[in-house]
This record gives structure tokens, C-alpha cells and sequence, in this order.
């Protein structure tokens, strides 16, 4: 499975040349700037000579709005990551630099409203951007968290783009933060190729080594800053791009298509292991572990190696479990393979009390399923499993 080439650019080249660059690239998803937010009244003057993409006017001779149609525009096909450019660090280059509380409040609540103008859909992850490349500030850290927190409030879910030693940083103060590696590699021969009139991205590892040493958790990666196609190229009239790689094809919806054998973190659930003790059943790299937790140290339940059942589970989405007698369950979406990597069906690990994990896969194949949700399982009568789901496009509860 290979992993998601991206891109991304100051001013938006329009719905006709992007048409034609997924037509004929392998370019699967791209960055989204959000205006910046004019100056807030009582707002500390910045002494940079930038401030802001789209702000006032924007970054040279960038247009306001120039972006604000793209998820219209592009929606279904592409992939997006949304941009935010809020306040900076007032040691970095560009500003504006005012980290007060009251600001960041005011950044938040103007970033879902201009995402809401964008036609961003409630659960997007949007991306605040922060350019300082050293560890944050405890006011740049703070100023993060509070406009983070705040479009958490208003329903988007919390993403940074920034160098790794910011991005571990914030993550410390934002559970759930997805993050967006600015780290740069030198630039090679194969970063562009063009082959049958098809432009091809290289799509390095987000850990590739070069550069700063990286945030192994984050889920895309800037690598190479404002590169031009060759000669030849089938997109007439493409701007230069930052090059992107991600292990996730839609950086606003991570969950619906992932490659879950590069994602480290996942999430979990807990159960009743019997009368004294719990399991803890998580999502790593694809795969369930379990761990059976009591009074004494916890261990590892060796007997669960989810890899010989050949599916991939979504670290993304919410799991399930739950116990009845002597039964356990577990209910996570998963993907075959041979299947598609962006077809999520529900798959149940159950096993009685000292035997063998089983494995099934029991959602209707004709569900196409909506993987932000995740899954419910619940014993109605007995030691009957029943599970749920949302399906995809709609809000019908699939069982």
C-alpha cells in the first residue's frame, strides 16, 4: 500500500486546472487556506512586514477568498487539509503576533466561521498554522490550545501544521491532535516524473530521515517547498507547489480512507475482563492488542495477533467492546486488502474464556459505511451480538 501524495499553494489554481491534475497525476489530495482573520479590535499592532495569508489582502498579491470555494469545488474526488493561519510566535518571520487569551478566542470563533463559509462540514480537522520551527512557547502553546479548544466547541476536530518539536509539544495539551510535519528533504531527480502524460509525486515515508527528526505520529508531511513540473508536464498553466505526502487521503476526514500499518496511535475501548479486571483492547499499526489489566502489573494478551486474520482496522475510528458471561467481544471497522483500503466493514473478535479468538466480518456488504462515527456493539437478548453503524452519505443506523 502506498502512501497519499498531496500538495499545496499559496493561490488557488481553479477548478479547471485541478480537474485536470487528478486526471492526470497521482496528486490525491491538497492544501486549503482559510482567510485569516482581519485585525480584532484592541488586536497589538505586528511590527512584520506579513501578516496572515488572505489577511487584509493577503500575502502579496494572494486574493481574499482565493481558496474559500475549493471544497465545492473539489468535493468528492479530492482530498483537503484545511488552513488556518491565526497569530504566530513574535520571533517568527511573519505575524501577526498578539498570543492573548482574548485573541485566541477570537481566532478560534473567526476560523469556524470562515470554515463554515467554506462549506467545511461539521467534524473536519482544521489545521492551525504555526511556522516558529522551535518548541512553543508556553504563550504560543497556550495560544494553540485555547483556539484549538475553541473550534472544538463550534464542532471541528483539532489539527497543527507546524516543525515536529511543536507538534509533540501541542499534542501534550490537545488530546486527538492530527498534525501536518512541516520537515524538508533535499530535492532529487525523482521528486517530479512524468511518464505516459502522467505527472508522479514521489511519495516519501513521513519518518524519513533528513531534516528535523520527526513526529512519528503526525499524519502528513511537508517535504519539498516550491517545486515547478518539468517540461511536458499535462497540466498546463499548474503553479509552483509545496510537495506533500500523507498516510491518509483526506487530512480533513482521516478515518474514511487511511494506510492503518503507518499510524502508531489508535483508539480504545475498555471492557469488563471478569470480576476484578478490565481489557483494554487498542488499535496500533493496524492491528488489535489487548491488554488484561488487574490489581497487580497488566499483560499483553499474546494469543491476539489480528495480522493472521489479514484485515487492517481503522485506528480512527471508535472500537467497541463488550462482555456477557464467559464472552468476549470486539467490534472495530476493518478493511480486506483485496477489497480497497477506503471500504470499511464491521469486524468482530470474540472468544470464550481460555479459547481462541475467532474472526468475522458481519456488516452488509451493500452498507457502504461512514467510519467518523465508528461502531456500537450491545447484547439485546441474551448472548446475542448485535452491532451498529452509520452508513456513508446518510443518517441511517446500519445493523
Amino acid at each position: 500500500m502506498s502512501r497519499y501524495a498531496g500538495m499545496d499553494t499559496s493561490s488557488y489554481p481553479g477548478a479547471p486546472i485541478m480537474g485536470i491534475a487528478w486526471a492526470t497525476s497521482n496528486i490525491l489530495w491538497t492544501g486549503m487556506y482559510l482567510d485569516s482573520p482581519a485585525p480584532v479590535p484592541g488586536e497589538l499592532p505586528s511590527p512584520k512586514a506579513l501578516n496572515g495569508h488572505n489577511r487584509m489582502g493577503g500575502i502579496g498579491a494572494n486574493p481574499v477568498g482565493g481558496w474559500m470555494r475549493a471544497w465545492s469545488d473539489l468535493q468528492p474526488s479530492w482530498g483537503i487539509l484545511p488552513i488556518y493561519w491565526g497569530q504566530q510566535d513574535p520571533a517568527n518571520n511573519d505575524g501577526p503576533i498578539d498570543l492573548r487569551d482574548v485573541i485566541a478566542l477570537a481566532n478560534g470563533d473567526d476560523a469556524a466561521a470562515k470554515a463554515r463559509a467554506a462549506s467545511l462540514p461539521a467534524g473536519a480537522v482544521i489545521y492551525v498554522d504555526w511556522e516558529i520551527g522551535a518548541t512553543p512557547s508556553v504563550a504560543g502553546k497556550k495560544y494553540v490550545r485555547l483556539l484549538l479548544h475553541r473550534l472544538a466547541e463550534a464542532g471541528y476536530r483539532p489539527g497543527v501544521y507546524c516543525h515536529p518539536p511543536a507538534s509533540i509539544a501541542f499534542r501534550t495539551e490537545t488530546p486527538g491532535l492530527y498534525a501536518w510535519s512541516v520537515n524538508l528533504l533535499s530535492a532529487t531527480p525523482s521528486d517530479i516524473t512524468i511518464v505516459n502524460g502522467q505527472l508522479t509525486l514521489r511519495t516519501p515515508a513521513i519518518d524519513e530521515a533528513g531534516g528535523e527528526p520527526p513526529d512519528p505520529d503526525a499524519i502528513a508531511r511537508q517535504w519539498l517547498f516550491n517545486a515547478s513540473a518539468p517540461p511536458l508536464s499535462p497540466i498546463p498553466g499548474f503553479p509552483q507547489i509545496d510537495l506533500d505526502v500523507a498516510v491518509v487521503q483526506n487530512p480533513a476526514f482521516p478515518e474514511q480512507r487511511n494506510q492503518p500499518g503507518e499510524i502508531r496511535s489508535g483508539r480504545v475501548t475498555i471492557i469488563t475482563d471478569d470480576v476484578a479486571n478490565v481489557s483494554a483492547f487498542a488499535i496500533r499499526r493496524g492491528n488489535v492488542k489487548r491488554t488484561a489489566w488487574s490489581s497487580g502489573p497488566g499483560s499483553i494478551d499474546a494469543t491476539l495477533n489480528t495480522s493472521a486474520f489479514g484485515r487492517q482496522f481503522n485506528p480512527f475510528s471508535t472500537p467497541a467492546a463488550t462482555r456477557i458471561g464467559g464472552l468476549q467481544v470486539f467490534c472495530a471497522l476493518g478493511f480486506d486488502p483485496n477489497e480497497g483500503d477506503g471500504i470499511w466493514r464491521v469486524q468482530a473478535l470474540e472468544r470464550t474464556t481460555g479459547a481462541a479468538w475467532q474472526h468475522a466480518t458481519i456488516s452488509n456488504p451493500s452498507v457502504v459505511i461512514n467510519p467518523l462515527p465508528g461502531v456500537l456493539v450491545v447484547s439485546r437478548q441474551g448472548s446475542q451480538i448485535e452491532t451498529f453503524a452509520v452508513q456513508s452519505g446518510t443518517r441511517n443506523v446500519a445493523s
